[in-house]
């Protein structure tokens, strides 16, 4: 499906989560920018929101763009990444991202 976007139904979203979650609705449709990365960094886009190199479809950079679908609240812990479903047209993808370098 790459180059293909499609609004993600909740229960979609949810289940690619791992289960139900909070949807913070707040951020939907809201184009964000990808910042705090240091130096040559670069951000992960996931095909699951799980912080491990085997679910790398894309990478971003400082300064890209991106469309927020859905965001998970995964935990208020500040250790715990927190990912967003984000459609990155730069890419032609969607997948999840760290909510940390977004704003």
């Amino acid at each position: 499906m790459t180059g293909t976007f499609r609004e993600i139904p909740l229960d979609e979203l949810e289940k690619a989560a791992g289960g139900v979650q909070q949807i913070v609705n707040s951020e939907r449709g809201r184009t964000m920018t990808v910042t705090g990365l240091d130096g040559d960094g670069w951000l992960a886009v996931r095909s699951q929101p799980v912080t491990r190199d085997e679910y790398i479809i894309g990478r971003l950079v400082n300064g890209d763009q991106v469309e927020v679908v859905g965001s998970v609240n995964v935990s208020p812990d500040p250790k715990v990444v927190n990912h967003v479903w984000v459609y990155a047209p730069g890419l032609k993808i969607s997948g999840w991202v760290n909510s940390r370098y977004i704003q």
